[in-house]
């Protein structure tokens, strides 16, 4: 009896639901990534090597190519772990080969709706405004 009363209970509460809510973005585009620079861990332009998708959890391999924060040299690998799915702020990647990555924690980094990160041809305007601001690292050929 007691367990039925707990069930109707719970059932009978309203559920909360979390959106997920980004601070809005300067409109000004430089301003926009200076932002996004100053809120990331790193910033990064890399290919997507392995993407592997487990119920609302996606998990990245990344190789480098361009680096404008944080301490990733070109050629080196790094990984992210995004929570995806409904409310979770996580951004969905799709397997293109190159993204301008705005990192958030260590390793494995998380990405986020709210970021500016972006895949290529989209990011491309981006990266001419960090290539003004900042210096990147560019990758060596491979031997």
């Amino acid at each position: 009896m007691l367990l039925r009363l707990s069930l109707a209970l719970l059932c009978s509460m309203p559920m909360l639901s979390y959106a997920c809510s980004c601070a809005d973005r300067p409109a000004d585009l430089v301003a926009a990534v200076q932002e996004g620079i100053v809120a990331s861990s790193a910033v990064v332009e890399a290919e997507v090597i392995a993407l592997k998708t487990e119920k609302n959890w996606q998990k990245i391999t990344w190789k480098v190519s361009r680096n404008w924060k944080g301490p990733h040299a070109a050629n080196s690998y790094i990984e992210t772990r995004t929570q995806i799915g409904c409310c979770a702020c996580g951004k969905t990647v799709e397997q293109v080969p190159r993204y301008l990555l705005y990192l958030h924690g260590g390793q494995p980094y998380f990405i986020t709706t709210c970021s500016m990160s972006a895949s290529f041809p989209t990011a491309a305007v981006q990266v001419r405004v960090l290539e003004d601001l900042y210096k990147p690292e560019f990758a060596k050929p491979d031997k």
